[in-house]
C-alpha cells in the first residue's frame, strides 16, 4: 500500500483527505513499514486511518476498523463481515513423490492464502480413515461427517454387530480423542466415547480383531498393563469387553515372540498366527491352537518356520499364507492347507515370496503379497488341490496385502495403482463370480505408504475404508498453490515449475500491492524461464509478470523477500544477480522493477533475515561470520542501509546461524540453529539483546535438547512471543516444536498446540494463525504441513 494507491481514490473526499495528510503527513519522512507490515509503527497507523476514510477494499494487510464499512459481496478472511463468519480448516498438503515434503512460507491476500513448499498433492486432512457415500464413493462431507483426522495408519475393521464398527491399527488419537490403536466409531462418524481399552504400550500396533460371543479378541504388536486395571499385562493377544474396553482378566494366553498377525475361530478353539516360540508355556512355532474359554493351547500346527501373515478357515481346514517355505517338514512355499490337528494336505511350490492375506470366495483361493512369481501379488489358487487358475490380474506399480469379502464383492487393498488394465489406486473391487473390475473407486491421493487397509460397508450403504494413505480425493498442485480461505479448498490455479529436484522449489515469498514476488530453486515457470524468482499478478487469477530476474551462485538459495523502507530487499545464498556480482541480497524497487546495489555487505555466507529496528538500525542475520571483510560476531550485525558496511557487533563468541529476527519489548529477539544459547543463557536456540548495544541478556527458557536443534521462527505481537522449530520441552515442561511466553517476563502461556514435527514459520490474517512445516498432525489431529488456529481461543479451526 503506497501514497500512489491512495491518490487513486483522492477525488472521493479531498477537503477531508487534506485535512489528513497535512495534519499526518507534513515535514515528515516518507512512510516507512517494516518487516511486511508492522502494525507497531507509526507509518501503518497512518496508512490504516487513510484507508478506513477512504473505504478502499483492497488494501494488503491494512485493516478497516469498523464492518459497516466492508461491502458484504467482497468481504475476506481479512476482514470478515460479522463475528460469528465461519471459517474451515485448510485442505492438507502432501508429497507423494516430491521428496521430503513440508510447507515453507504462507501470504494471505484478502480470501486467499499462497502456500510454498515441497508437495504435490493437496487433499482432505482425513487421515487414514474415511466415510465414503456408498453409491458413487465420494467423501462425506464434513458437515454431515466429520473427517476423522486419525493420526496413524489402519490395519482392521470389524462390525461390532450393533452398527458400529472397531477400528484397529498403530494410532493414538481419533478427531483428536486419546484412543491407542483401537476404537470404536459409529455410523454417524461419531467416536463411541464409552469405549475404551487404553492400552499402556505407546507403541501399540493392533493388526487382527475378532468378536465372538461377548469378547472381542485383539492380537498384534503390544505388551504392557491395561489401564482399566492398571496390573494385568498382555503381550500380542488380549481379550476386552466389546462395550466398554474392559481388559478380560481371566483370559492369558501369554506368548512368547514378536507378533500375533491373524486369528480366527471355530467357535470352540482360536486359531493364532504370527511370529512366537511358546503360548501358554508351550513351546510351538509360529501357528497354533488355542481354547477360546481358557486360552490353552489344544495343539500345535504343524510348526511354520517362518512368520504366519494370514488364515482363512473353512470346516476343519486352514489355510495359511506368510514368510515361511515349510510345515510339518513338508515344502510348503508361503502358502499351505493344513488340517485344524495340524495334519498337512498341500503346500505351495511356486510362489518366490511372503502371502499377505488369503481369502476363499466362490470355491476359489485369493492370495495376496509380495510375489511376482507365478504373476505378481495376486494369484487364485483351487481351494482342494492348491493348482493354479491361472487368472492374471494384471497388478502394477506395488503390491495386493488385504484381500476382503464385503456385499458379495471381493476388495483388494494395497500400494498397486493398476489392475486388469484400469488405473485403480490402493483399493479396487472385483466380482468374484467372472473376477472381473466393479465399478468402485475411492482415488486414494496415496501413496498407501504400509501397504495396510480394509474396509467395512454400514448399512445405511457408506463405507468405511482405512489404511496407511494420508489423504484421498485431492488435487494435484505442486510447489505453489492458491487456497480459498473460504473453502479451504485449492482454487484452479496450478503453476508449472521446471527445477533441478531434490532441493526446495519455493523458499520464500512476498505480497506487495497486487504482485507475489517468490523465490527458490526453480529454473522456468510454465516454460518460461525465471531463474530462481519470479512474480506473478495477484488481481484476479494469477499469472506471471514479465519481471526477470537471474539469482544464481553459492547454494542458490532465496531465504527471505520482504519490504524495506521503499523498496523490496532480497535475500539468500547466492552471488550473482542478473550477470552482477553481489553476494546474498540485492535490493528492488517494486514501482519500477529495477534493481540496486548499494546495500553490499559483502556477507561471506548466506543472509537468512534482517529487520530494521525502531531505533533506525539495520539488522541482518545468517549463516556469515563477515561484513565486508570485518568480523561478525554471532552470525548478526548491524549495517549501514545505504551501502551495507559494518556498524556494530555484538560482543561474544560466535554460534550457530541466525535463522530469524524479531523486535519484542526494546529487545532483539532472535532463533538461532545451535547447541548452546548466547550470553550464558540456559538451553539452545534463542538469543535475546537489547537493541542499542546488542549485549545479551541471560534468560532462563532451557529449550531442550540441547544439541542439535533450533529455532527456525520467531513471531511477537504486543504481549506475547512464540517460536517454532525443532525442541521437546521449554521451562522443563513438554512442547512440541512450539512455545508461547509473555514478552515481558517470558513465561510460558497456555498457548500449547503439539505439533509431531518441525515448525517452519507461520503467518497470519486477522482473525486467523497459520502454522507450516513438517508435521502431519497437531494436537492429535491430522494437519498434514499447514494448520490453521484462531486466535480468539488458541483452537484449531474445524
Amino acid at each position: 500500500m503506497t501514497i500512489k494507491m491512495i491518490a487513486y481514490h483522492f477525488n472521493k473526499k479531498f477537503y477531508v483527505f487534506s485535512l489528513i495528510f497535512i495534519s499526518f503527513f507534513s515535514f515528515c519522512k516518507p512512510l516507512n513499514l517494516r518487516k511486511d507490515c508492522d502494525p507497531t509503527s507509526l507509518d501503518f497507523l497512518k496508512i490504516s486511518l487513510l484507508v478506513q476514510y477512504l473505504q478502499i477494499r483492497s488494501a494488503g494487510c491494512y485493516p478497516p476498523f469498523f464492518a459497516a464499512n466492508i461491502d458484504p459481496s467482497v468481504a475476506s478472511e481479512s476482514a470478515p463481515n460479522s463475528s460469528s463468519e465461519i471459517r474451515v480448516p485448510l485442505w492438507g498438503f502432501f508429497s507423494i513423490n516430491a521428496g521430503a515434503g513440508l510447507v515453507r512460507d504462507i501470504k494471505i491476500n484478502g480470501t486467499k492464502a499462497y502456500v510454498g513448499g515441497v508437495f504435490d498433492y493437496i487433499g482432505p486432512n482425513t487421515g487414514s480413515l474415511a466415510m465414503l457415500n456408498g453409491s458413487d464413493q465420494v467423501l462425506l462431507p464434513q458437515t454431515s461427517c466429520p473427517y476423522f483426522e486419525i493420526d496413524g495408519n489402519v490395519n482392521r475393521i470389524l462390525s461390532d454387530g450393533n452398527g458400529n464398527a472397531f477400528v484397529a491399527g498403530t494410532f493414538n488419537h481419533i478427531f483428536g480423542i486419546p484412543r491407542r490403536a483401537i476404537a470404536k466409531i459409529k455410523a454417524d462418524c461419531s467416536i463411541d466415547t464409552t469405549f475404551n481399552v487404553n492400552m499402556a504400550d505407546s507403541g501399540a500396533d493392533v493388526r487382527t480383531l475378532l468378536l465372538h460371543n461377548g469378547k472381542l479378541y485383539l492380537g498384534g504388536v503390544f505388551s504392557g498393563t491395561f489401564a482399566t486395571t492398571g496390573s494385568d499385562t498382555r503381550t500380542h493377544l488380549a481379550a476386552v469387553n466389546p462395550s466398554s474396553g474392559a481388559l478380560d482378566t481371566s483370559w492369558n494366553p501369554v506368548i512368547t515372540g514378536g507378533e500375533v498377525n491373524d486369528i480366527q475361530t471355530d467357535n470352540t478353539d482360536l486359531y493364532v498366527g504370527g511370529q512366537f516360540s511358546q503360548i501358554g508355556g508351550s513351546t510351538l512355532s509360529n501357528l497354533a491352537r488355542i481354547n477360546l474359554t481358557t486360552g490353552t493351547v489344544v495343539n500345535a500346527l504343524g510348526d511354520p518356520d517362518g512368520t504366519v501373515q494370514s488364515i482363512f478357515l473353512e470346516g476343519t481346514n486352514l489355510y495359511v499364507g506368510g514368510s515361511f517355505t515349510t510345515i510339518s517338514s513338508n515344502t510348503a512355499n508361503y502358502l499351505a492347507k493344513i488340517g485344524n490337528s495340524g495334519s498337512f494336505i498341500w503346500g505351495n511350490t511356486q510362489l518366490d515370496s511372503t502371502v499377505r492375506s488369503v481369502y476363499i470366495s466362490n470355491n476359489k483361493l485369493y492370495v495376496a503379497g509380495n510375489f511376482s512369481t507365478p504373476r505378481q501379488s495376486l494369484i487364485t489358487f483351487d481351494p482342494t488341490t492348491g493348482s493354479d487358475l491361472t487368472k492374471d490380474f494384471k497388478i502394477l506399480s506395488g503390491l495386493v496385502t488385504m484381500v476382503r469379502e464385503v456385499d458379495n464383492k471381493i476388495f483388494l487393498i494395497g500400494s498397486f495403482t493398476s489392475i486388469l488394465d484400469t488405473s485403480i489406486p490402493y483399493v479396487a473391487s472385483i466380482d468374484p463370480t467372472n473376477d472381473t473390475l466393479v465399478s468402485w473407486n475411492a482415488n486414494i491421493g496415496g501413496p498407501n505408504q504400509q501397504d495396510y487397509g480394509d474396509i467395512l460397508k454400514f448399512s445405511n450403504g457408506n463405507y468405511l475404508v482405512g489404511g496407511s494413505f494420508p489423504t484421498l480425493q485431492g488435487k494435484a498442485r505442486s510447489y505453489l498453490a492458491e487456497m480459498d480461505l473460504t473453502t479451504g479448498q485449492p482454487t484452479d490455479w496450478n503453476p508449472s515449475f521446471t527445477h533441478p529436484g531434490g532441493i526446495e522449489v519455493i523458499q520464500a515469498m512476498h505480497i506487495y500491492q497486487d504482485q507475489l514476488y517468490i523465490g527458490g530453486a526453480f529454473t522456468a515457470i510454465g516454460g518460461q524461464t525465471r531463474t530462481r524468482f519470479a512474480s506473478f499478478d495477484i488481481k484476479s487469477t494469477p499469472s506471471l509478470s514479465n519481471l526477470s530476474i537471474s539469482i544464481s551462485g553459492y547454494t542458490n538459495n532465496v531465504y527471505r523477500i520482504s519490504n524495506f523502507d521503499n523498496n523490496i530487499l532480497i535475500t539468500g545464498g547466492y552471488a550473482t544477480v542478473n550477470g552482477t556480482s553481489i553476494n546474498h541480497i540485492v535490493t528492488l524497487n517494486p514501482e519500477n522493477n529495477q534493481l540496486t546495489f548499494g546495500l553490499n555487505p559483502n556477507t561471506n555466507f548466506s543472509i537468512k533475515d534482517f529487520i530494521k529496528l525502531s531505533n533506525g538500525k539495520l539488522v541482518l542475520g545468517g549463516d556469515f561470520t563477515q561484513i565486508n571483510g570485518s568480523t561478525a560476531i554471532n552470525r548478526f550485525a548491524v549495517v549501514n542501509e545505504s551501502n551495507g558496511n559494518l556498524l556494530q557487533s555484538p560482543s561474544g563468541t560466535a554460534i550457530g546461524s541466525a535463522y530469524s529476527l524479531v523486535e519484542s519489548n526494546g529487545r532483539l529477539i532472535i532463533g538461532f540453529d545451535n547447541n548452546s544459547a548466547p550470553g550464558g543463557s540456559t538451553g539452545c536456540c534463542l538469543g535475546i539483546y537489547d537493541i542499542d548495544n546488542f549485549n545479551p541478556i541471560t534468560h532462563s527458557l532451557n529449550i531442550l535438547p540441547a544439541s542439535g536443534q533450533r529455532v527456525n521462527y520467531v513471531y511477537a505481537n504486543s504481549s506475547e512471543l512464540f517460536f517454532m522449530g525443532t525442541f521437546n520441552s521449554v521451562r522443563s515442561q513438554t512442547k512440541s516444536n512450539f512455545a508461547a511466553v509473555l514478552s515481558d517476563t517470558l513465561q510460558l502461556t497456555d498457548f500449547s498446540p503439539t505439533f509431531n514435527s518441525e515448525v517452519y514459520r507461520m503467518g497470519e490474517s486477522t482473525t486467523d494463525y497459520f502454522f507450516l512445516g513438517r508435521f502431519s498432525a497437531v494436537s492429535g489431529r491430522k494437519r498434514s504441513y499447514l494448520a490453521r488456529i484462531r486466535k480468539s481461543d488458541k483452537s484449531l479451526v474445524n
